[in-house]
């Protein structure tokens, strides 16, 4: 599983992406952490406080999308669960999308949850 951070800023009729960040499940699978990053120069100090950033499930941007599974809108950092709203703002950063990525393991349990949902099915009737 793969979070896709992406901080921007949002002017009145565009919106122009700045910061695309990946977060990947660390070895025991029970935080994100930072995977790399494709920004500018002009955002190094954002890239190092995220580089050194941990996401728990639910935690964060990246932990709300992981534990959601859908994309999560932050069209304000200001008052947000956004941790790194200091150096966003700094950083002239406005908004952010994360996108939660399946990997093959996300799919293995989907695919059981429904085969066992079907089986319940088949015995109910």
């Amino acid at each position: 599983m793969l979070v896709l951070g992406e901080a921007s800023r949002c002017v009145p009729t565009k919106t122009f992406t700045r910061v695309v960040e990946l977060w990947v499940p660390d070895r025991t699978r029970t935080r994100l952490e930072f995977g790399g990053s494709l920004c500018s120069e002009e955002f190094s100090e954002f890239t190092a406080v995220s580089e050194n950033a941990l996401f728990a499930y639910d935690e964060g941007l990246p932990g709300k999308a992981w534990a959601a599974g859908h994309p999560v809108i932050l069209t304000k950092f200001a008052n947000s669960y956004f941790k790194r709203t200091d150096k966003a703002i700094d950083a002239v950063l406005t908004c952010a999308i994360a996108l939660r990525i399946p990997d093959g393991r996300d799919g293995a349990v989907l695919r059981r949850r429904r085969k066992a949902r079907r089986r319940h099915r088949a015995l109910a009737q």
